[in-house]
């Protein structure tokens, strides 16, 4: 590829990106530039700015090199063009949100548990079986209770993303909970999943494995993340679970 062809493609593909941006109301990123053949940009969707930059070679889009001012010392090579780079940054970082916006509405219940728990400690003094049970206590197991945190968390993630969004399955015998949260790719493009080995068809599953009736108060959950057809080669699974 000539010089004139190569910078013409660069410049096309940021672009593509430029525009990409513009057209979204909600776009998280701003101050593109580029000069002395490395492309920059900044995410402001969080609580801290992040820099990005993309260094391409005269082999464009071969050897191209990508870091970010959060981890100066981690720099990734590839051969992906700058399009597909700023998607794969895009989505990572839209997942980081998501799980955050998740975590806050979580905290949220916790409180609003947590005042509820004082009421009904000062309305049931010498009640220690409710006061065990709101606490995270032992309890046993007899068909009906389910730790209130855990129901409310189940009714927010559906409230957010659907009723198909999570599934659980209860072994009371044994006061144990198989949680599963079906995270829809479907988003994905054709070339991103098939680098990453990805069914966008079929949702990515992260099941937590913890009490039923402890939920967060007892032993830390075990966490698993696959898709049913690949379950024993979801390599982008085990990346994740980390």
């Amino acid at each position: 590829m000539g010089m004139c062809s190569r910078q013409e493609r660069i410049q096309k593909d940021i672009n593509v990106v430029i525009q990409k941006c513009k057209a979204e109301k909600d776009c998280l990123f701003a101050d593109f530039r580029y000069s002395d053949s490395t492309f920059t940009f900044t995410y402001i969707g969080g609580s801290k700015s992040v820099s990005y930059s993309v260094h391409v070679s005269e082999d464009y889009p071969d050897n191209t090199y990508v870091s970010s001012s959060d981890n100066n010392e981690d720099v990734s090579v590839t051969t992906d063009p700058i399009p597909v780079i700023f998607h794969q940054i895009a989505t990572e970082l839209r997942k980081t949100s998501d799980v955050n916006y998740c975590l806050a509405i979580k905290s949220k219940l916790q409180r609003e548990e947590s005042q509820h728990n004082s009421t009904v400690e000062e309305d049931s003094e010498g009640d220690n079986d409710s006061e065990e049970f709101y606490y995270g206590g032992q309890v046993s197991y007899d068909g009906e209770h389910k730790h209130p945190q855990l129901e409310a968390d189940l009714t927010a993630v559906r409230e957010i993303y659907g009723p198909n969004a999570v599934s659980l399955r209860e072994y009371g015998a044994i006061d144990d909970v198989d949680i599963d949260l079906h995270i829809d790719v479907s988003f994905l493009d054709e070339e991103i999943a098939v680098a990453w080995d990805v069914i966008r068809t079929e949702p990515i599953i992260v099941r937590l494995h913890c009490s039923l009736t402890q939920y967060l108060n007892g032993p830390v959950p075990s966490v698993d993340v696959f898709q049913i057809s690949t379950k024993e080669r979801f390599g982008l699974g085990h990346q994740l679970k980390k």
